[in-house]
């Protein structure tokens, strides 16, 4: 039914929204993404989850740490202008 036009005969059509992503599927998304290297990605999480810059994963490392892993220098420099620590 999600996604699906369904009759509503006093206020008309009514489409039932997709629910959102959780933020576990998105903290996901963002570490994925620093460890691929995609900025764009990074950039557009952090602006909607400011949270994640300094968050840290399973395995107690933190977006720079995985930037400098995987040699993503680009996103080490990202992200320690927007304010991350080691």
């Amino acid at each position: 039914m999600i996604g699906q036009t369904v009759s509503c005969t006093s206020i008309g059509p009514l489409v039932l929204a997709k629910p959102s992503k959780s933020k576990k599927h998105m903290q996901t998304t963002f570490f994925n993404a620093v460890e691929n290297g995609d900025a764009q990605t990074v950039e557009r999480l952090l602006d909607s989850y400011p949270e994640f810059l300094n968050l840290k994963a399973v395995n107690n490392w933190t977006a720079v740490m995985f930037a400098i892993r995987y040699g993503h220098f680009d996103l080490v420099k990202l992200l320690f202008e927007r304010g991350a620590s080691m």
